[in-house]
């Protein structure tokens, strides 16, 4: 758990929470009548972020907001802080103080000016901070801080090497103040806010703001349960997630071998995988992935190298399959061995010849002409110069990310020498995989 709060990871957690089981969240009360006038973030740096929160616009959340990055579990640390401070009356009974992690005790040498070197903290624990919050973001947070914890580690030594994202980091803390200054402490809008902000922090559906467009609302079609197409949909989703990869990179389209593994009680996918190909320095290679599911949602995707790792599939991908948008012409992809009408077993194969209707052998009259189907133009071929230019940008972009993990390794070390080794993996997963 510790290693998960180094660097600028903001999950700061109680262990004594972590055993608590997801929280409930109930929504907001119908009888408040909710619309845009009822929350503000005008003029702050995240304001279109933050009212996506608001309204439940889940997919129009970027990427670097994922429940896996930093920037996320900065942005849900620093409302804590804020809404502890501004809103302490409007907390429930049973609050909880925020936990910091302190050096109780160091080891190091002192040159000849008086200087400490080789600093190393031996022993750790954590303190309150006399702000509290409430119970149930607290216990999210945790949750998400446990699976999320390989993600968050490798984010946070990527971030320390990325001085924009540093920057984007810093305005957190003067956002969160902002905003509970724009929006009192028992406003229907601030709560709606938090509401959805501990919906996705828990991998869950928003609470859409009414008159806000299905498209980003990712609402359920209506009608009994249809399966779609999940080879498509399991291709978009690899291809969306290759986009963070740093050395290999996923071939369009290679996604196949899809099965659902499980469903639920609504006979909707609980689970799927499926394969897919890509491409490494010098060679190509086949990986395997899995999607778990939340009340018919997508919430997780595991790949085959780190099948404990927990990422965030797309949210626009997402809210095109919570309605329905890939609705397929041909059968289903169905779990193994199991045949249905929908999906029928495929027949076996017959060594006879096909027989015309008068039960003989292939019919010997001739072919009606067909005319010739139109041909595309070919795809112009990239010229040597545009190909070196190309790889060029790929190479100079690979290095940049490369420098960046290996900054972050330093400041690691520098930070905390203790978990040299920990670091260490990290940094060789950082350089080598997603």
């Amino acid at each position: 758990m510790r290693l998960a709060r180094i660097c600028f990871v903001l999950f700061v957690v109680p262990a004594a929470l972590a055993q608590q089981s997801r929280p409930t969240v109930t929504p907001a009360k119908a009888e408040v009548p909710l619309s845009h006038s009822s929350f503000s973030a005008s003029g702050l740096y995240y304001e279109r972020i933050l009212t996506d929160f608001f309204v439940g616009d889940f997919a129009d959340i970027p990427s670097a907001f994922d429940r896996g990055k930093t920037l996320f579990g900065g942005l849900f640390r620093q409302y804590q802080e804020a809404y502890g401070r501004h809103c302490a009356a409007s907390l429930p009974a049973n609050k909880v103080e925020l936990q910091k992690t302190v050096c109780v005790r160091q080891q190091y040498t002192v040159n000849q000016s008086g200087e400490r070197n080789g600093v190393e903290c031996l022993e750790y624990r954590d303190e309150g901070i006399g702000i509290y919050t409430d119970p149930a973001l607290e216990a999210a947070i945790t949750k998400l801080a446990q699976e999320q914890r390989g993600n968050l580690l490798k984010d946070a030594i990527i971030t320390m090497g990325d001085q924009s994202a540093v920057n984007d980091l810093q305005q957190l803390p003067d956002d969160m103040d902002g905003l509970l200054k724009l929006n009192t402490c028992e406003s229907p809008g601030l709560k709606r806010f938090q509401e959805n902000l501990l919906l996705f922090a828990m991998g869950k559906q928003p609470i859409p703001l009414s008159g806000v467009a299905a498209s980003v609302t990712s609402s359920q079609p209506s009608g009994p349960f249809k399966d779609q197409n999940y080879t498509r949909f399991l291709d978009d989703l690899v291809a969306s997630q290759s986009k963070e990869w740093l050395l290999n990179r996923y071939v369009p389209g290679s996604t196949s071998d899809v099965v659902v593994l499980s469903r639920d009680a609504a006979g909707r996918p609980a689970s799927i995988s499926g394969k897919y190909l890509f491409t490494s320095i010098n060679s190509r290679n086949s990986g395997s992935v899995t999607v778990d599911f939340s009340d018919g949602v997508p919430g997780c995707i595991y790949f085959s190298d780190a099948p404990s790792s927990c990422k965030t599939p797309d949210r626009r991908i997402v809210a095109t399959y919570s309605s329905g948008g890939y609705a397929q012409s041909e059968p289903a992809t169905v779990q193994r061995g199991e045949a249905t009408a929908a999906n029928p077993a495929p027949a076996a194969a017959s060594s006879q010849p096909p027989k015309t209707a008068s039960g003989g052998g292939p019919s010997s009259q001739p072919r009606p002409a067909v005319a010739p189907a139109p041909v595309a133009p070919p795809t112009p071929v990239p010229t040597a110069e545009q190909q070196r230019q190309q790889q060029a940008a790929e190479t100079q972009n690979r290095a940049t990310k490369l420098a960046a993990c290996r900054a972050a390794f330093q400041q690691g070390l520098k930070d905390h020498p203790e978990a040299s080794a920990q670091l260490a993996k990290e940094y060789a997963s950082c350089i080598q995989a997603k």
